[in-house]
């Protein structure tokens, strides 16, 4: 493999990795396109978390480049990335697709066949 596989799965494999738990994916469905104060999340997950295990969640994030986190005075502002997702994204189509042609060919062959 290049360098630059091994960089793009490196990546991939931390999205991966961060998607794997449902609070950092609901994390990321509360910031569905609008940038999200630190204090908003917690309030949005408070009793279930305490801050610091969201803390912990938006650290993940931001580390597979899912979110990046922008700090203004004693705020912390997540805005969400959205291009770690595309390149998951277009491995999975690209997966769908083949297993979908397979799938067609099968059809075929089993339709051709009385």
């Amino acid at each position: 493999m290049s360098l630059i596989s091994d960089i793009l799965n490196a990546v991939s494999d931390k999205v991966w990795k961060a998607l794997a738990d449902p609070t950092r994916r609901q994390i990321l469905e509360s910031l569905s396109g609008e940038p999200v104060t630190t204090g908003a999340i917690v309030e949005e997950f408070t009793p279930a978390l305490v801050r610091t295990a969201v803390m912990k969640h938006l650290d993940v994030l931001e580390s597979a480049g899912l979110i990046h986190v922008e700090r203004v005075g004693r705020q912390r502002w997540n805005h969400p990335q959205f291009q770690a997702l595309k390149t998951v994204s277009s491995w999975l189509d690209r997966r769908v697709n083949t297993h979908q042609r397979n799938l067609k060919r099968l059809k075929q062959l089993t339709e051709s066949h009385p």
